[in-house]
């Protein structure tokens, strides 16, 4: 295990997870002095006629909630405006956000709102300008969660905000809320969950053992339960376990920085039209085959004990663990691929992306800040997750 002289891990969310987990909510409030919130509900919750089971967990008790539907997947200054005022005007005392990531980052610039101001908002946005602690904050992920849920990070317009008291005091993993949906959600969620689990366990530089702990068991779920989802999309104990997996990369990502290979499949989906975790999914096996490489920032090595079991682990040869983790990715990926009917490319070729456009991705990614990887390491990535060539 991977031990450094120094590290800071900090993550306030509480999870509960399993059947009737949402009956519990009244008394989750009544613990943080909350007993009015503001349940904020996107489309898809609408969509599958799941709104109903939210309100039914506050029935026999004596919370009074507002429900706001109709809420855009893209925030505007004029929607956070009605939220606003149906927050002050309501005189609620919380926030519930029960959706898809969408719906979780339009709750915490909410709770940014009203906990300092609506006028206030650029004031707190950046690198850890929220330094007091917040109005309490409820998720309930759905089907298609990415770890938004859980993470430090929001945006709004063209501000982005990054605190650990972003992250919500209760996450509620409840299977009556792991509704069916479509392949590419599926997909595209977890390969943003699998991406953020692996470069928190990978990267030396945020590496300690408690991101290893919950990257690890977030790494193992992914592995275990997407083709099972994939084949079986009504199986709603596969769902759950893929929500833990979220939840869990969630904070692991939240006490990391964010990593080449999740920049790199941004960068690529502004240049395609295909969702961003798809193309990370495209990214990772050739960026991991790179970070092979390079045993001084990345262990891949021992990345082989989380994508395999003990025993595989121990009858490899160490010299060996870097390329075979790499591989075992590389098979996923391609099950993937043919569980999802294609859904996740095994090429950036077949996204349609044009490979002239390879320097403009590597230098997008490069923009954002520093990385482990510098601009030629991002292009031999890139040039080979074109080709489909491995690195390893």
């Amino acid at each position: 295990m991977y031990f450094p002289d120094n590290y800071d891990f900090f993550s306030p969310v509480k999870v509960n997870s399993g059947l009737k987990s949402m009956s519990h909510i009244p008394v989750e409030l009544a613990s943080m002095g909350a007993k009015k919130p503001l349940v904020l509900v996107d489309s898809e919750l609408e969509d599958a006629g799941l709104v109903e089971k939210v309100v039914d967990a506050f029935r026999d008790s004596n919370v009074t909630i507002g429900v706001y539907t109709g809420i855009p997947e893209k925030l505007f200054k004029d929607d956070l405006n009605e939220l606003y005022k149906a927050y002050i005007n309501n005189q609620c005392d919380s926030i519930i956000a029960a959706g898809g990531p969408e719906i979780a980052n339009t709750a915490k610039i909410l709770n940014v709102a009203v906990t300092f101001g609506l006028d206030k908002l650029s004031e707190y946005a950046g690198e850890n300008a929220i330094k007091e602690i917040m109005t309490p904050m409820i998720a309930i992920p759905t089907s298609g969660c990415t770890g938004e849920e859980t993470s430090k990070y929001a945006h709004f317009e063209d501000m982005f905000f990054s605190s650990q008291l972003l992250m919500p005091s209760l996450v509620v993993l409840d299977p009556a809320m792991m509704a069916y949906s479509l392949p590419q959600t599926t997909v595209n969620a977890a390969m943003i969950v699998f991406t953020h689990a692996i470069e928190a366990y990978v990267r030396l530089a945020n590496k300690n053992p408690l991101t290893d702990a919950y990257a690890y068991t977030a790494i193992q779920l992914i592995k275990e339960n997407v083709i099972t989802v994939l084949q079986k999309p009504r199986d709603k104990k596969a769902r759950l376990a893929m929500a833990n997996a979220s939840a869990m990369a969630g904070c692991a990502y939240s006490n990391s920085v964010s990593g080449m290979i999740d920049r790199l499949g941004r960068a690529v989906a502004d240049s395609c039209n295909l969702p961003i975790g798809i193309c990370m999914g495209v990214v990772l096996p050739y960026a991991l085959g790179y970070y092979a490489a390079d045993p001084s920032k990345f262990d891949i090595k021992e990345l082989l004990l989380a994508v395999s079991d003990a025993d595989t682990y121990t009858g490899i040869p160490e010299e060996e663990r870097a390329e075979k983790s790499v591989s075992i990715i590389r098979e996923l990926v391609s099950d993937i691929n043919f569980s999802s009917n294609g859904k996740l490319p095994l090429a950036l070729k077949e996204t349609g992306v044009m490979k002239g456009l390879m320097k403009g991705i590597a230098e997008q990614a490069l923009s954002s800040g520093e990385l482990d990887v510098d601009f030629e390491g991002c292009m031999t990535i890139l040039d080979h997750a074109w080709e489909g060539k491995s690195l390893v």
